[in-house]
């Protein structure tokens, strides 16, 4: 098998696994909040089991192969990326395709669970799979893009380094951007859930117990989840992209 396919074998599997971590987390931190409702003795307006969350944990592994099929197809441009290019698509436009795809995977099998399982709509879950989707989605064009020093054509050297020079400050810019964005706004939302929502509703000599400390080390494992998926999927690859754009330049001048 050629070395570029494998490489988009094994990263459209780790980005379909990742999609599916993140239903899982939030499909067994649903299940831990009732236990943890149960053994704090708060009244809770819906029942669901270990027993559920683990058969629907196993009904959505399907996201695995959808996501492994989508992306490393368009990775290494085969059937359904060649489908695109057909209908008129630029080339270019694959790994956006790819990227929607895959965002509207993630958001369709989030509304296929609210049909069967309808306390799933709560701020908390709806912007953790939003900002899953997102990160997903991210990751998904900049793993399906080609390198930009391949991408563009000069003839001319200096336009080409100055254009090298230019996608440079761009992806640096991006970084900067991201950093505040996908961390951030997440953290916030999560942080008013529990300062606002959750803590209110605990009383005051039920915050030490296990229970309540077994739901705050899952939202933290919730967090680290995130923050990994921003990191190994977003901002590794654009510092990378930098990193071999400073070597190309040095190569060149």
């Amino acid at each position: 098998m050629p070395l570029h396919r494998k490489i988009g074998t094994f990263g459209s599997f780790l980005l379909g696994v990742y999609s599916y971590i993140g239903f899982v987390l939030i499909i067994s931190g649903h299940w831990l909040w009732d236990e943890g409702l149960i053994q704090l003795g708060l009244s809770h307006y819906y029942h669901f089991s270990m027993i559920e969350s683990v058969s629907w944990s196993i009904y959505l592994l399907p996201i695995i192969g959808l996501i492994f099929v989508i992306t490393s197809d368009f990775k290494c441009r085969k059937i359904i990326a060649k489908l695109f290019v057909k209908a008129s698509f630029p080339d270019e436009a694959c790994p956006s395709i790819a990227a929607l795809i895959n965002v509207s995977i993630i958001l369709a099998s989030y509304i296929f669970l609210l049909y069967f399982i309808p306390s799933l709509l709560h701020p908390y879950a709806i912007s953790f799979q939003f900002t899953t989707a997102g990160i997903v989605g991210i990751s998904t064009y900049y793993y399906v893009a080609p390198p930009v020093w391949e991408v563009l054509k000069f003839k001319n050297k200096t336009y080409y380094v100055e254009a090298l020079k230019l996608e440079h400050d761009w992806i640096w810019r991006a970084i900067n951007i991201l950093s505040w964005a996908i961390v951030i706004l997440p953290i916030s939302v999560i942080f008013a859930s529990w300062t606002q929502i959750i803590f209110p509703l605990i009383p005051q000599e039920k915050r030490n117990t296990f229970a309540f400390i077994k739901l705050q080390a899952h939202s933290t494992i919730q967090l680290i989840y995130l923050v990994l998926g921003v990191w190994f999927g977003i901002l590794r690859t654009l510092m990378d992209n930098s990193w071999h754009i400073r070597k190309r330049i040095a190569e060149l001048e």
